[in-house]
């Protein structure tokens, strides 16, 4: 048998199904931001609208670095879908 013939045989063996890793949810650590934009105009928008949505930035003052929590209410129709 050639090498040919075992590589045909082998496509052949194939039913058609793959088997999935498990999935892990991973969230990034570190993001970053590029711009062409000064630092200090940059934070000085993303600061002042988290404001207008009610949300409390927390600013290191060490660095270039803030973080705030945001969250989102469910709709009905999501909460139905949920229990479903």
């Amino acid at each position: 048998m050639s090498g040919g013939e075992e590589a045909e045989e082998s496509k052949d063996d194939f039913n058609g199904e793959f088997k999935l890793a498990a999935f892990e949810n991973v969230t990034a650590k570190h993001t970053c931001l590029y711009s062409t934009y000064d630092p200090e105009y940059i934070f000085s928008q993303l600061i002042s609208k988290l404001t207008d949505r009610q949300c409390s930035p927390k600013i290191n003052e060490k660095k270039w670095k803030l973080t705030y929590d945001s969250f989102k209410e469910q709709t009905q129709e999501e909460k139905q879908l949920e229990l479903h």
